[in-house]
């Protein structure tokens, strides 16, 4: 070439645009493959919880809803980025969803079953929102309703439960 450095310059611009791309696919790829795992523990996850699918529930203009299945959890990680799709088989745990009148996502919830209190709660890359001490109070509020479905998939499961105390989420 006649203008060495200016040919260099485009070949590396041409590679990083290359590697970019692939690592892109490669992501993309991942995320699928990790959607078609959870689809795969589908039924296991969807009859630990039977009890406690249902659950939802509406105050503030926030909605309440119980993530039904590890490939919804999956994409709730992946929308929130946060790592809560890793938490679908947690045996004590239950995850909400809460989204806002524009069913946009707000937080992700996670309630302990042992304790039956907020193990924790976050938004978008594991931040508080503006609706954090909201949400946690609406929680708080239907922890038995929550303990009562458990109760009720405890006896199903012929599960024993070593702690009824509810406590609640301290920041």
């Amino acid at each position: 070439p006649e203008d060495l450095k200016k040919e260099h310059i485009r070949i590396n611009e041409l590679a990083s645009r290359k590697r970019a791309k692939e690592a892109a696919k490669r992501k993309l790829e991942e995320q699928k493959r990790k959607i078609e795992e959870m689809k795969a523990h589908k039924e296991e996850y969807q009859k630990r919880l039977k009890e406690l699918l249902p659950l939802a529930f509406t105050e503030e203009g926030l909605h309440f809803t119980v993530i039904q299945s590890p490939e919804e959890m999956t994409q709730e990680g992946i929308a929130m980025h946060h790592c809560v799709a890793m938490y679908w088989n947690k045996q004590d745990s239950l995850i909400l969803s809460c989204r806002n009148d524009d069913n946009e996502r707000v937080e992700t919830i996670e309630v302990n079953l042992e304790r039956y209190n907020v193990a924790q709660s976050r938004g978008h890359c594991n931040c508080d929102t503006q609706y954090h001490d909201r949400i946690l109070k609406i929680m708080n509020k239907n922890m038995d309703e929550i303990k009562r479905l458990d109760m009720k998939r405890r006896r199903r499961l012929k599960m024993p439960h070593r702690t009824t105390r509810v406590r609640s989420y301290v920041a």
